[in-house]
């Protein structure tokens, strides 16, 4: 049986390999590292007839296996995998050490609420993380680019006959406005009692009566990271590596590409070349997830650097530096 060990603050913990294993910061089950170094949901392993494949769900810090970053990839027994300061042992078939921790290494399910929003999967297959506030919204897949909407958290009914809630739990949130269900987690401003939901509270970084000293009382300081207490305005640019942020540049280069080629025939393919080597960059750096556009626009743009050559002397120079290729090709 699989098993996954990992050491991070001086704790180690580990567990069988039961299902889809989660990896992230304060996650109810899977591997759970709370470190800020570590996306909410950075990692996961897959178990498929028979193998195990380790994905990256496009953290900020990247997940690392035997020292190299990886976007995907197979495990083998005893591969070392590096997920912010945590390190973790793979092992295909063994069991847990008895100095080990045991932890809950079985699958979620198919959607799962959590203390800052909820985990839940798209068509694709891909384990996704959205904010609490942007429930029943829709977003973007960040695997495979298909609109998706982020789930509704379900409230349990009150049974007929079950007792009323109080008056103090069926307030109002002080930032929301909206109704305070009974059962739902909630905070109270320790200066003017002020009720809210609690990820309002957290949210809105204190309380919002005016003049009350809680206001802004969960501000970070100067020069703190505030990613932790913010979310993006869509499911999946939560965490995206800063040069995939905003631009499609996978299609950008593809259409260079071909204006690239199209302009370089009367400029000796130079514009073709910049785009040849830009997207041989982005190739080899491994930030892209879709690597087909990109070995489509460096063929494009090859194809634009040779026929841009040949026409370009042509115009330019009347075919006078191709004269000798051409005797070349006759004699042989």
């Amino acid at each position: 049986m699989a098993t996954l060990i990992y050491n991070h603050a001086g704790v180690r913990r580990g567990g069988v390999i039961g299902g889809r294993v989660l990896i992230g910061r304060r996650l109810g089950r899977g591997v759970s590292i709370d470190d800020p170094a570590v996306s909410r949901l950075h990692a996961w392993i897959d178990h498929r007839v028979g193998t195990y494949v380790l994905s990256d769900a496009g953290s900020r810090t990247g997940t690392f296996v035997n020292g190299g970053g990886i976007v995907r990839c197979q495990l083998k027994d005893g591969d070392r995998i590096r997920v912010g300061p945590a390190e973790m042992v793979f092992t295909s078939d063994g069991e847990l050490p008895g100095d080990v921790e045991a932890i809950d290494l079985t699958q979620m399910a198919p959607v799962e609420w959590l203390d800052e929003g909820v985990v839940f999967y798209c068509k694709c297959g891909a384990p996704l993380w959205a904010s609490a506030k942007y429930a029943g919204k829709r977003g973007v897949c960040r695997h495979c680019d298909v609109p998706v909407r982020v789930p509704k958290r379900k409230r349990e009914k009150r049974a007929a006959d079950a007792p009323r809630a109080t008056d103090a739990a069926h307030a109002k949130c002080g930032v929301c406005h909206s109704q305070i269900i009974a059962g739902e987690e909630t905070s109270a401003c320790p200066d003017c009692g002020t009720t809210f939901h609690a990820d309002c509270w957290t949210e809105n970084y204190g309380c919002s009566t005016y003049g009350c000293p809680q206001v802004n009382a969960l501000q970070p300081a100067k020069g703190e990271a505030v990613a932790e207490m913010t979310s993006p305005p869509a499911v999946m640019v939560e965490e995206r590596e800063p040069g995939d942020a905003g631009a499609p540049w996978d299609l950008v280069l593809l259409a260079s590409s071909v204006v690239g080629s199209l302009v370089g025939a009367l400029l000796f393919g130079v514009p073709a070349i910049i785009v040849a080597i830009a997207s041989l960059g982005r190739f080899i750096s491994g930030k892209s997830r879709r690597r087909g556009l990109l070995a489509l626009a460096l063929i494009l743009s090859l194809a634009g650097v040779v026929g841009g050559l040949a026409l370009s002397d042509f115009w330019w120079f009347s075919g006078r530096h191709l004269t000798p290729i051409r005797r070349m090709v006759h004699l042989t």
